[in-house]
């Protein structure tokens, strides 16, 4: 494991004036460089967000969520008529 980012640092500060603590659980063990850790932080992401979690973590989401998860579901959609569609 890595050492903690100066951006989760600053988050667990901010946490801790409010008396809180974060629950982490681990989702996936991922190998190789980081640009491949981040691909699979934002599905996470992307797929927690659908389902409507609030996620602090949003670094990968715009500035809107609601237009976002919008956006997601229709891509699911289109995924599924493509998907259904070829069967």
């Amino acid at each position: 494991m890595h050492a903690p980012s100066t951006e989760l640092k600053a988050w667990l500060q901010s946490l801790k004036k409010f008396n809180a603590m974060p629950i982490i659980r681990e989702l996936d063990i991922v190998r190789g460089d980081r640009k491949t850790a981040e691909a699979k932080e934002r599905q996470y992401i992307y797929h927690y967000t659908a389902l409507g979690y609030d996620l602090l973590n949003n670094k990968h989401l715009n500035s809107n969520k609601v237009l976002f998860i919008e956006h997601l579901q229709e891509y699911e959609q289109r995924q599924y008529r493509t998907m259904k569609s070829t069967l």
